[in-house]
């Protein structure tokens, strides 16, 4: 039923098809976020490792689908309706990092640079800024080599994240001389 009525809509019309697979994969993955939140969002308030459950990472593994649809899809369209779908997920996934970060706040972290007697368990060292719903950070594991932790949403804002973390929420290091 639903492959029939997506090739109705993309025979009438290339835009209309992109429209409604874009609007239905968005609309399940903020509806799985919102579950998730009123479900263990009392959870989350001061965890060293934020958000990390089932249903944040289904609603990453469809933003990365979103834009595998975008990709997909735009041979479909015109010149014209690219260039405008283009610019309104880029709109759209600003101001969804945004509007996630207005509500985020700061969590202990480990970032693995300190650990028990040199060679032991990370220590928590550093406070680390974290959107709501959005978990990623860099981290040196027990052997030297630097790697990230992260949920599916925290892949898929990273670069935003290195960006707000950059300006606007800087880490702060417990180990800092001058803090």
């Amino acid at each position: 039923m639903w492959t029939r009525t997506w090739k109705k809509l993309l025979a009438l019309s290339p835009i209309a098809g992109y429209s409604a697979s874009m609007a239905i994969l968005v609309l399940i993955a903020v509806t799985l976020g919102v579950i998730e939140q009123l479900r263990f969002g009392h959870n989350y308030v001061d965890s060293i490792m934020p958000y990390g459950n089932r249903l944040f990472d289904v609603a990453g593994y469809l933003a990365f689908a979103c834009i595998a649809v975008h990709l997909a899809l735009q041979i479909t369209l015109t010149w014209r309706y690219r260039l405008i779908t283009t610019l309104v997920v880029i709109a759209f996934y600003v101001s969804s990092y945004c509007l996630l970060s207005f509500q985020g706040k700061y969590h202990a972290s480990r970032s693995g640079q300190h650990r028990w007697e040199s060679v032991g368990l990370a220590a928590v060292d550093q406070n680390l800024w974290h959107a709501k719903g959005v978990f990623w950070q860099p981290f040196r594991n027990v052997y030297g080599k630097d790697s990230f932790q992260a949920t599916s949403l925290g892949y898929f804002f990273s670069p935003l994240i290195i960006l707000d973390r950059a300006f606007v929420h800087r880490t702060i290091n417990l180990f800092d001389a001058d803090h």
